[in-house]
């Protein structure tokens, strides 16, 4: 009888161990997993350490550690804990995609090409079309890149200056340079209150369509509604660049101390002293650009 009773015992207190030890894991995997939601990976790893040391076969917690490790850049042990997941669940579809994205950010071309292929239809989200266009891009296939890019093409963030360059790039591939300013409206219109992609825009419009009054009309809405040195800066190099001397000397002139030693500043300075045939301010400013050029050199270097 006592030994029945003991058995029980065991058995019972095994049970509850095991119970303990489920409950302690998905303690850590949800403490992980909302450390990584809020963007502090390093965080998540140390509580999904806790619950590999418990278990180190669960297919979700390899998958969640992965991806915490490529966030960090460290991509050989995201690889490392992704494989581990994919053994243990091979049709994980979450796992194939990150895999497939993780391959392409590496390199590998053929790899990300392959979990791209384990990826069924249903499971296939803007992530994985921008992959597969990114993955034409690279390969010259630019119609494809093209068809993938426009299947989510408001969805993506459209702040993702690779994507827009890239994407610029592909409608000047394939000849539909009618679509490229409405595009590149679209990404001002979503950033007007940015000061760099108000500065992007404008030099979209005079690379692309060498459209000044357009990119002038942009920066100079920017100013009114906020000063801004980068902003007026440009103004002025625009400027010069249409030959308005004055507007550029005026727009100059609104910048705050904190440029006056800037070398684009003097450099444009000099080059107006250049086009004004004064070779005295010429030389002044050559001089001034020379120092700075030199305490700037000697900055870097300490």
């Amino acid at each position: 009888m006592k030994k029945i009773l003991l058995v029980i015992g065991l058995l019972l207190l095994m049970g509850c161990t095991s119970a303990d030890q489920k409950k302690n894991k998905e303690h850590h995997l949800i403490r992980g997993m909302n450390y990584s939601k809020s963007g502090n990976y390093t965080k998540a790893i140390d509580e999904y350490k806790y619950f590999y040391e418990i278990d180190k076969k669960d297919p979700i917690l390899l998958r969640e550690m992965g991806l915490a490790y490529a966030q960090l850049g460290d991509y050989g042990t995201a690889e490392k804990y992704y494989l581990e997941a994919i053994k243990l669940d091979p049709k994980d579809q979450i796992t194939l995609s990150n895999m497939a994205i993780l391959s392409y950010k590496m390199g590998k071309l053929r790899e990300s090409r392959y979990y791209l292929s384990q990826i069924s239809s249903d499971s296939i989200d803007y992530k994985i079309y921008l992959l597969k266009g990114y993955i034409a891009y690279d390969e010259k296939k630019y119609e494809d890149a093209y068809l993938e890019f426009t299947k989510v093409l408001n969805l993506i963030k459209i702040e993702d200056y690779t994507f827009v360059g890239k994407y610029v790039e592909i409608l000047q591939k394939t000849n539909r340079t009618n679509e490229i300013y409405p595009f590149i409206y679209k990404v001002y219109e979503v950033q007007k209150n940015d000061p760099d992609a108000v500065i992007t825009y404008s030099r979209f419009l005079i690379d692309v369509f060498n459209d000044y009054d357009g990119a002038l009309k942009a920066l100079k809405t920017y100013i009114a509604r906020e000063k801004n040195n980068r902003v007026i800066l440009e103004v002025a190099k625009r400027s010069f660049e249409m030959g308005k001397i004055n507007d550029t000397e005026l727009y100059l002139k609104l910048l705050t101390d904190a440029y006056k030693y800037d070398l684009d500043v003097l450099n444009l300075k000099k080059e107006i002293a250049v086009h004004n045939n004064k070779p005295a301010d010429v030389k002044k400013y050559q001089k001034i650009i020379e120092k700075v050029s030199d305490l700037d050199s000697e900055e870097y270097q300490n």
